[in-house]
Parts: C-alpha cells; structure tokens; sequence
C-alpha cells in the first residue's frame, strides 16, 4: 500500500463521491486553512500520479515521497498558497532519519503502519500505527524518526 495519486485542490466549495470499484482503497487528506488574502481565490486542481511524485533516498531503505515541500534537497512541485511540507516516509526496520522543519511551522506525525520513534534517543516518543504525533510550539526545527524492529510507514 502506498501513494498512488496526490491531488492539491483549492477550493471554496468542495464535495466529491467516490467511485464504485472493488478494489480497497485509503485514502488521507490533509486540510489547510488558506492566509486571509486568499480566501476568494480562483479554486485550482493540481495532480500527480505515483510515478510523478519526487523521491529522496537519505539512506538506504528510506524513501520520502515529497509531495509539497522540500525535503533532503528534493523539492515536488505541488504550489501552495499556504507554505507547506507534506511527505509520504516509509522506513525499512531500524533506520533513522530527520527533516529539517521551519519554525514557524505547525508539525504533526500521522503513522500509518509499523511502529516509529520520533525525537531524541533519550526522550523519544513511540507512535504506533493510526496514532498521530503533534509537536509544540517550541519544539526543535528538526524532527529525528527512527524505526526499531520493523518497518514504519508515515505521513
């Protein structure tokens, strides 16, 4: 299971139904309040399929799947009114990688298979699959994820 599509949508109004197929499928969207000077802007459609998406490969048995943001020196190419990082991560077991994060931005950890260890190795968090880290606003500019015993795949 992985990304197979991205679509950046900037919308006023939004509805969709999904199509009657039968296959599985999951999907995640992440909702971003747009600045107050844009909010009557002309709605925009942007996609990508899988193939489309940029990768970067920190380390072996990493892969990020950037599909707004930059991140280890690999920028997708997704606009957004609202300066956003958004990555697809799947670690194979007992990796480690970090992210460099503004300030100024708000971060949040959204796991969705395996188990990952986020921050310092004497103060890290275990989040588990379906759980969601979100950090303070104090928080380092730089997020540390580690994988232990198996693999982890997260947003």
């Amino acid at each position: 299971m992985g990304l197979t599509c991205s679509r950046w949508m900037t919308a006023i109004v939004h509805s969709e139904m999904p199509v009657k197929s039968q296959t599985r499928a999951h999907g995640l969207q992440l909702w971003i309040n747009l600045p107050k000077e844009h909010k009557m802007c002309e709605p925009q459609y942007q996609e990508l399929l899988d193939g489309q998406i940029p990768r970067a490969r920190p380390q072996d048995g990493v892969v990020v799947k950037v599909i707004s943001g930059v991140s280890h020196g690999v920028k997708s190419q997704i606009y957004t009114s609202t300066p956003t990082i958004f990555l697809d991560l799947k670690m194979h077991k007992n990796q480690t990688v970090t992210q460099t994060i503004p300030a100024t931005y708000n971060v949040f950890i959204y796991v969705l298979s395996g188990t990952a260890y986020v921050g310092n190795p004497n103060s890290e968090t275990e989040a588990k699959a379906h759980h969601t880290i979100i950090f303070s606003e104090d928080s380092t500019s730089t997020v540390r994820v580690q994988t232990k015993d198996e693999a982890a795949h997260l947003y």
